[in-house]
């Protein structure tokens, strides 16, 4: 996920999926979203140290096993409710500095097939990916833009979509510091000359409408690419769909890239 949407009211370039998002979510691949509005946030590193090994163990040997147990258990979670939506915000925060942009909207989720991005503030926006295709459009306009996605464009989305065993190709899992309520997994590129430098997934527990406790849910993501500019997205208010009308592609001209 270098930069997923570097459009903005159609006044942009084609977005790039150099994301993360990889994991889950997607993937966790590379869909970092630039905005135009005058948000701003701090941003949060995700990063922390790895937790120690046994002596007896290589290094990071146990707590990548872990690792790699929980992210699966969490996607087979969002695959096994899906279709569904959550409320997100993303900040990204460009090389260099301390804070950034921030935007925010509803996250689509029917794995492993489909993932969308509708933002909503500040600048309305739609990207859906569904298969091997990207979507982008704005609200009200009589045309879309639509292109295939290659591997180095997934890298970020993938994070979401691909399975576990997949990524493993990719990634070393590691778990990193947290908090009572929230377990780290940081997910280190084997590629050096990857898009992604590094990406961590963040998980605990969530209630539902109904009050019951789901666990363990995706509660953020972020990853650092490779020019140093910073993504996260915090995701919450987890909902069922009835259907999966949220992933149809409206009624435009699409153009193809």
């Amino acid at each position: 996920m270098a930069e997923m949407a570097e459009v903005a009211h159609g006044a942009r370039p084609r977005p790039r999926l150099v994301l993360l998002l990889g994991i889950l979510l997607c993937g966790f691949w590379e869909v970092g979203v630039f905005g135009d509005g005058a948000g701003v946030a701090d941003a949060a590193e995700t990063a922390a140290e790895a937790l120690a090994k046994a002596p007896t163990e290589k290094p990071n040997n146990s707590a990548g096993t872990r690792a790699w147990a929980l992210l699966g258990e969490v996607r087979d979670q969002l695959r096994a409710r899906s279709p569904l939506a959550a409320d997100f915000t993303q900040t990204f925060v460009p090389s260099g500095f301390s804070s950034g942009d921030t935007e925010s909207g509803t996250l689509y989720i029917d794995l492993p097939r489909c993932l969308r991005f509708e933002y909503q503030k500040p600048f309305p926006k739609n990207f859906l990916l569904c298969g091997d295709w990207v979507y982008t459009w704005n609200p009200g306009d009589p045309s879309g833009r639509r292109f295939l996605v290659n591997d180095s464009e997934a890298a970020g989305i993938d994070l979401l979509r691909l399975e576990v065993e997949a990524l493993k190709g990719h990634y070393r899992a590691e778990l990193g510091a947290g908090d009572a309520s929230r377990t780290v997994i940081r997910l280190i590129p084997t590629d050096g000359a990857a898009d992604i430098r590094e990406a961590s997934v963040e998980v605990g527990k969530t209630e539902d409408s109904a009050g019951t406790t789901e666990t363990p849910s995706l509660l953020a993501l972020a990853y650092v690419d490779r020019s140093g500019n910073r993504t996260r997205f915090e995701i919450a208010g987890y909902r069922k769909l009835a259907t999966k009308a949220d992933f149809e592609t409206p009624p435009l001209e699409w153009l193809e890239d």
